[in-house]
C-alpha cells in the first residue's frame, strides 16, 4: 500500500464517520443538509487528490459495469427532467438542478469506489468503520428513547417516545434503516475467518496476540449486533421490522444454499488450519460461542420487548403491537394517497416527469384531485413532502425514462446477486458478498415504504455497498463490465470535466446548506420576536392589574380596606395576630398603619419600575429580533431564491408594526410613492415575484401626480394607503 492509498483509506473513512455522526440542531432543521455539503466537499477533495496521483502514470484504465451505466442513465434523466422545471416553473429550477447534479456526483462516487475499493482487506477495514458508527448511533438512539436526551443535541423529547429517536440522523425510521443496513456486516464479522487476522509472509504471527485481537473484534461485532436489533425494535418502525427480518432471512437461506450446502472451500480458514492449527481451533470455538450467544440474546430481547417490563416502560409499547399496526388500514391509506399523487404527477409528464425534486411543491394539488376522484382518501390526507416510496417518486419526477433506469438497475442487481453467489468459489468471499448484498437489500426494501435515498449516511452506505459488490473483488469474470483505457490527454480532459461537475455540485450543496443556516437563524429570530411580543402583552396586563391595585390602595378599598383608618387597621391586626398587640396604644397602631402604607407605596413603585424595565427591554429586543429575522431571511433568499419557507416568514414580517413604522417614516416624496406602488420600494417588495406584483396600485400614484400628494393622503388616510 503506497502513501496515497493510505491517505485515501483514512480520508474516506474519516469523511464517512463525520457524515454519519455530525449533528447540530442550531444550524439546520434537516440533519442531512450539512452532511450533503460535507460529503460533496470531501469527495471533491479526494477526487482531486486521486487525479493528481494518477497523473504520474502513462496509461489509465477504469472499469465501468452495467450498474454504473444504469445509474448514470438515471442521473442524465434527472438532468433532462429539469428541462420541464425550467419551462413550467423556472423559479424552482435552481433547486431541481442542484438535486440532479448531486445525483450525478453520486454516480462518480460509485465509479470511484468500484475501482478503488476492490481489495478485500480494504473493504473489511471500511466495514468495521461502518460497525463503529452504527454502534455509536445505536447507543445514542437508545439514550434518546430511554432518557429523551442526546449526546450531541441535548434534550430531544420524552422517554419511551419513538419520536425522540434522532441520534445523528434525525428521524427514527432512517436510524433504524441505517442499522438494518449494517446488521449483515456484523454477521460477517462473527462468521468470517478473515476478520482480524494479519497475514505476514516472512514471519509467523503471534498466536496469542492475533487471537486476542480476533476475540475483541468479533465480540464487539456481536455486542453491536444486539444493540442494533434492540434499537430497531424500540424504533417501532414497521417497514424496518419487515426489512430486517426479510433481509436476514434471505441471508441465511442463501448462505445455506450457496455456501453451506455446496461446501465451498474456505480459503482463510484453510490457511489458518494449515499454518496455525491451535489458532484455528480457538477461532472455531469462539465462532460457535458467539453464534450461540447472539442467537440466545436475540431471542431474549424479542421476548423482553413483547412483555410489560422496564425495557418497554411496563407496556408503553410492545413490538408485537407495532407489527399488528402494520396491517391497519389508516397507515396504508395515507401511504397510498401519497403514492397515487406520484402517479397523477407522472400522468402530466410521462416521458421526463415534472422534474426531480418537484413532488413537494405539486403534491397538494394532485392529492386534491385524488380525493375528488376517490373520496375515501379524504380522511387520509397528510402533508407529505415526499412520496414515502422512492420508486413512485422517481416515476413522477423523472418520468418513465428515469424510472426505467432505476427499475432496470434493481433487476440487474438481483440477477447479479444469484450469478455471483453461484460463481464465487471461496466461502468467505461468498459470505462477504452476501453481507454486502443484504445490507443494500435492506435499503432497497425501505425505499418502497419511505425515502432513505434522501438522507445521509444511508445513501452513501448504499452506494458503497453496491459499488463494492459490483467491483472486480467479486465480479471475477468482468460480467457486464467494460474497461476504458485513457491516454494522458484524454484522461486529463475527462477527469477535468468530472472534477468541474463535482465542484459545481459541491458549490450548490454548500449554497443550499448556508441558505438553510440563514433560514434557521431567521426563523428562530422571528419566533423570538413573536414570543417577546406576547411577553409585552402579558406585561401590559400585569401593569393594568397593578394600576387597579394601586387605585384600590389609594381608595382604601378591597384588600386594602384595613388601611382606611385606625379602627379598621387595629381590628385587622388584632384578628390577624391575636392578643400580641393588646398593650399597644392607639398612637403606636397609627404609626404601624402609616409604616405599612409607606411600604405598600414603595412596593408598588418598585413593581411598576420592574414592569416598565422589562417592557422596555422586551420592546428593544423585539426590534433587534425583527431586524435579525429580516437580515437572515433576505440572506437566505439572496442565496437561494427557491427556499419557499423563507418567503412565508418574510411575508409575515412585512405586516409587522416595525415595518409599518419604517414605511411611514420613509415614504415622503412622490418618487417614494411611485416605487412603493410599483412594489420596488423596500427589501420586502423586491422579493415579490414579478408575476405576483399588483399593477392596479399604480393608479394611486397617477392620482397623486394629478393632485396634491398630501390631499390624497388626507382623503384616503395615510395608514390605509400603506396597508
Amino acid at each position: 500500500m503506497d502513501n496515497f492509498e493510505k491517505f485515501e483509506e483514512v480520508f474516506f473513512s474519516v469523511l464517512y464517520v463525520v457524515v454519519a455522526l455530525f449533528a447540530h440542531k442550531k444550524l439546520t432543521y434537516e440533519f442531512s443538509v450539512p452532511k450533503y455539503a460535507m460529503f460533496s466537499l470531501g469527495f471533491t477533495v479526494l477526487l482531486a487528490a486521486a487525479i493528481v496521483y494518477l497523473l504520474k502514470k502513462d496509461r489509465y484504465t477504469i472499469k465501468i459495469n452495467l450498474s454504473h451505466i444504469l445509474f448514470f442513465g438515471f442521473a442524465v434523466s434527472a438532468l433532462l427532467s429539469t428541462i420541464n422545471v425550467y419551462r413550467d416553473r423556472p423559479f424552482y429550477f435552481i433547486y431541481s438542478i442542484d438535486i440532479a447534479l448531486y445525483t450525478l456526483l453520486n454516480v462518480f462516487v460509485a465509479v470511484y469506489l468500484s475501482n478503488r475499493y476492490n481489495k478485500k482487506d480494504k473493504v473489511i477495514r471500511f466495514m468495521f468503520v461502518m460497525i463503529l458508527t452504527a454502534a455509536f448511533i445505536s447507543f445514542d438512539a437508545l439514550l434518546n428513547f430511554y432518557t429523551g436526551k442526546d449526546i450531541f443535541l441535548g434534550k430531544v423529547g420524552t422517554a419511551f417516545s419513538r419520536a425522540s429517536i434522532k441520534a445523528t440522523i434525525g428521524n427514527t425510521i432512517f436510524v433504524a434503516n441505517y442499522l438494518g443496513m449494517v446488521i449483515p456486516t456484523t454477521l460477517y464479522f462473527i462468521l468470517s475467518y478473515s476478520v482480524g487476522i494479519t497475514e505476514e509472509k516472512k514471519k509467523k504471527i503471534d498466536i496469542k496476540k492475533e487471537y486476542l485481537k480476533v476475540v475483541l473484534l468479533k465480540s464487539f461485532a456481536t455486542i453491536s449486533l444486539i444493540l442494533m436489533i434492540i434499537t430497531v425494535i424500540v424504533s417501532q418502525t414497521r417497514s424496518e421490522y419487515g426489512g430486517v427480518f426479510l433481509t436476514n432471512l434471505i441471508f441465511f437461506i442463501l448462505y445455506f444454499m450457496f455456501i453451506y450446502k455446496k461446501k465451498k472451500k474456505n480459503e482463510p480458514r484453510e490457511k489458518i488450519e494449515s499454518r496455525y492449527p491451535e489458532l484455528a481451533k480457538g477461532l472455531s470455538s469462539l465462532q460457535k460461542t458467539l453464534i450461540i450467544f447472539a442467537a440466545v440474546a436475540v431471542i431474549v430481547v424479542l421476548v423482553l420487548y413483547n412483555i410489560p417490563s422496564p425495557l418497554t416502560g411496563y407496556g408503553k409499547f410492545t413490538a408485537s403491537k407495532r407489527v399488528e399496526a402494520m396491517f391497519s388500514s389508516g397507515s396504508w391509506e395515507e401511504r397510498m394517497l401519497a403514492w397515487f399523487s406520484s402517479i397523477y404527477q407522472w400522468k402530466d409528464h410521462k416521458i421526463l416527469g415534472t422534474g426531480i425534486g418537484t413532488y413537494q411543491i405539486l403534491t397538494i394539488s394532485y392529492m386534491g384531485k385524488i380525493m375528488e376522484n376517490h373520496p375515501r382518501f379524504i380522511w387520509s390526507w397528510n402533508n407529505f413532502k415526499r412520496t414515502h416510496n422512492d420508486y413512485f417518486q422517481i416515476l413522477g419526477e423523472t418520468g418513465i425514462v428515469g424510472a426505467m433506469f432505476i427499475y432496470a438497475l434493481l433487476i440487474y442487481l438481483i440477477v447479479y446477486l444469484f450469478r455471483t453467489l453461484k460463481k464465487l468459489e471461496d466461502a468467505d468471499n461468498s459470505l462477504l458478498f452476501l453481507a454486502i448484498a443484504m445490507g443494500f437489500a435492506d435499503f432497497a426494501i425501505q425505499s418502497f415504504f419511505s425515502f432513505p435515498g434522501h438522507l445521509l449516511p444511508n445513501t452513501v452506505t448504499a452506494i458503497f455497498l453496491a459499488s463494492v459488490a459490483t467491483s472486480d473483488l467479486f465480479n471475477k469474470d468482468d460480467w457486464m463490465t467494460f474497461k476504458i483505457s485513457f491516454k494522458r490527454t484524454s484522461f486529463v480532459a475527462t477527469t477535468t470535466i468530472v472534477l468541474i461537475l463535482t465542484i459545481i455540485s459541491t458549490f450548490m450543496r454548500w449554497n443550499y446548506f448556508i441558505s438553510e443556516v440563514h433560514f434557521k437563524a431567521g426563523n428562530s429570530a422571528y419566533v423570538a420576536m413573536i414570543e417577546l411580543r406576547k411577553a409585552q402583552a402579558e406585561l401590559l396586563d400585569y401593569k393594568k392589574q397593578l394600576e387597579k391595585d394601586i387605585e384600590s390602595f389609594y381608595k382604601k378599598e378591597g384588600r386594602f380596606a384595613y388601611l382606611k383608618d385606625l379602627k379598621s387597621f387595629k381590628a385587622y391586626k388584632m384578628k390577624q395576630i391575636g392578643n400580641q398587640f393588646t398593650n399597644l396604644s392607639d398612637a403606636n397602631f397609627e404609626k404601624m398603619r402609616l409604616e405599612e402604607i409607606r411600604k405598600w407605596e414603595e412596593k408598588f413603585k418598585q413593581v411598576k419600575e420592574e414592569i416598565q424595565e422589562k417592557y422596555t427591554y422586551a420592546s428593544q429586543q423585539e426590534k433587534l429580533y425583527y431586524a435579525k429575522a429580516l437580515k437572515e431571511l433576505t440572506k437566505c433568499l439572496s442565496m437561494n431564491h427557491a427556499y419557499g419557507k423563507a418567503y412565508f416568514y418574510l411575508a409575515a414580517l412585512s405586516v409587522q408594526p416595525e415595518r409599518m413604522k419604517e414605511l411611514k417614516n420613509s415614504l415622503s416624496s412622490i418618487g417614494d410613492y411611485e416605487k412603493f406602488f410599483k412594489q420596488e420600494f423596500d427589501v420586502f417588495q423586491k422579493f415579490i415575484h414579478p408575476d405576483k406584483k399588483r399593477e392596479d396600485l399604480v393608479i394611486l400614484h397617477d392620482l397623486m401626480k394629478k393632485k396634491n400628494i398630501n390631499n390624497v393622503l388626507d382623503t384616503l388616510g395615510r395608514d390605509n394607503v400603506i396597508v
